[in-house]
């Protein structure tokens, strides 16, 4: 099910991504088979192969998900906070980023029960915090109070260089993110960037009638 490995991806730290020797890897059937299947025997100068045959006892139905599917529908989420950029629907724009820093909002603060609540080590150290922060609620704040002010510039400033900086360096951290969430991640980026320009021309704006 592509969602349950959506799901178990963000909820685990980057301590499940670390690569692990043949011996940490046979607690999974499917594994044993395929280091059983490739190993071979040595007699009299002769290799063999340690499987002669294999049988099928029980085929599984199970369908295997697609995760295109559902990449899909991070790709028509950003395409939405484009087209609405694009569109300079201002108002629709606030509700609409309200309602994405609401959702990974609250996703931030699970994984921060899972982190720090919980007793599970492969729930601590998770980098998706790096972008799924419980501090969009102050973002949250600032839009629907209409705050613009220095501390929102310096917020944004931080969040930006924070986003920015994950964005660039995902291919090298040592947790993998899920396909599906680099999108939002990018959507992220676009959400905070229109509203620190936004931050900054109301600050000049402020200074030049003062």
């Amino acid at each position: 099910n592509p969602w349950l490995e959506l799901g178990i991806d963000l909820v685990l730290g980057k301590k499940i991504d670390v690569l692990v020797n043949n011996e940490n890897l046979m607690f999974l059937p499917e594994n044993v088979e395929q280091i059983l299947d490739s190993t071979y025997v040595k007699n009299n100068e002769v290799q063999k192969k340690i499987v002669l045959f294999k049988n099928t006892l029980i085929k599984s139905n199970i369908k295997k998900g697609n995760l295109k599917s559902i990449k899909l529908y991070s790709w028509i989420i950003l395409s939405i906070t484009m087209l609405l950029l694009i569109i300079k629907k201002e108002r629709l724009f606030n509700y609409w980023s309200v309602i994405n820093l609401f959702v990974v909002g609250i996703l931030g603060l699970v994984l921060l029960f899972m982190w720090f609540g919980t007793d599970h080590s492969g729930t601590k150290m998770n980098l998706n915090l790096l972008w799924a922060s419980p501090l969009h609620f102050v973002l949250i704040f600032c839009i629907l109070k209409g705050y613009l002010n220095n501390f929102t510039y310096w917020y944004l400033t931080f969040s930006i260089i924070l986003i920015f900086t994950t964005i660039l360096f995902w291919f090298t951290l040592t947790q993998e993110f899920n396909a599906f969430v680099k999108p939002i991640i990018l959507q992220l980026a676009i959400i905070y960037y229109y509203y620190f320009k936004k931050c900054n021309n109301q600050i000049n704006l402020n200074k030049t009638k003062a």
